[in-house]
């Protein structure tokens, strides 16, 4: 269940990066995004700073299991957050499936590493 953890991890971290720098760097796909889903600049670069740091969290956990459930728990809670923008604008089902996607594979990390744990913290 370890090895799973980890590729999960590793494919987490890659995706939050992708998203978290085109937040933080302004790209134009992420800016038309955010004004789709009507997010203030400052909120979209915050949630972008958080992506990159819960990527860089999923990471290290590969070698402090804690440290990996804190950031799947980080990562989850913002992509509730994603998941309730996209129902609040009455997206389509194509729009709000990643959030979902990310959402579940995040609490699958926390999960899976808070099992190997012992289900107790280090």
């Amino acid at each position: 269940m370890v090895i799973v953890a980890i590729v999960l991890q590793v494919l987490l971290a890659l995706g939050f990066l992708l998203a978290g720098s085109g937040k933080v760097t302004s790209a134009k796909q992420s800016l038309q995004q955010r004004d789709h889903l009507h997010v203030a600049p400052w909120f979209w670069r915050l949630t972008g700073v958080l992506e990159l740091l819960g990527a860089v969290g999923l990471v290290v956990g590969i070698f402090a299991h804690p440290v990996a459930i804190i950031a799947g728990i980080l990562l989850a809670i913002i992509m509730i957050g994603a998941s309730g923008t996209h129902i609040m604008r009455r997206d389509s089902f194509s729009h709000l499936a990643p959030a979902l996607i990310l959402l579940v594979l995040a609490v699958a990390v926390a999960v899976l590493q808070w099992a190997s744990l012992g289900g107790k913290p280090a």
